[in-house]
């Protein structure tokens, strides 16, 4: 496996020299490549055990302004709801609760946004149990938080540096 490198140009310790475009400025990492075809990750998609998918899909689309792309099985054993370019996969699980299993204060998602204070608004209007926020944080971000019908909490966050607009690093994290 060899690597591609735009940032280190081939300079990265106990790696094979990279052979990518070493002015390229969009990534800040290696991306291993097999077989000669570059691999990107393009999604990470959480999906939430819940006791009713349907109700729960109709909640995402009703309330929080996803769309539902799918059911699966009737009465549905899964769906897919969307809003933008993001999706939640949703399963039925047999269990009498949802178990979240976060640390007080965590979230059980957090989806990077623009146009935090639209989204309040619009969240507000439709009924949204908002928790918190918008609200800026130290580390910042402009967050709201949301509670769903199944007590999932849910962060909608907005980069108030503009760095997450190129994938930067952020400029207050440490390395």
């Amino acid at each position: 496996m060899d690597r591609i490198c735009g940032v280190h140009g081939g300079g990265v310790p106990d790696l094979p020299r990279c052979d990518g475009d070493p002015s390229e400025t969009a990534a800040n990492r290696c991306t291993p490549r097999r077989g000669g075809a570059a691999i990107q990750c393009d999604a990470a998609v959480p999906q939430f055990t819940v006791q009713d998918v349907l109700q729960t899909s109709e909640y995402y689309r009703d309330v929080l302004g996803f769309q539902i792309n799918g059911y699966w099985q009737s009465p549905p054993v899964f769906a897919i709801v969307s809003r933008d370019n993001v999706e939640v996969f949703f399963n039925r699980g047999d269990q009498s609760t949802v178990r979240a299993g976060r640390a007080h204060g965590g979230y059980d998602v957090y989806v990077r946004i623009h146009g935090v204070e639209a989204l309040a608004a619009e969240l507000r209007a439709q009924g949204a149990d908002i928790l918190e926020g918008p609200v800026s944080r130290v580390y910042e971000q402009r967050e709201l938080v949301v509670r769903d019908c199944n007590g999932l909490v849910l962060a909608f966050g907005e980069d108030i540096t503009g760095a997450w607009d190129n994938k930067q690093t952020h400029p207050t994290a440490r390395r």
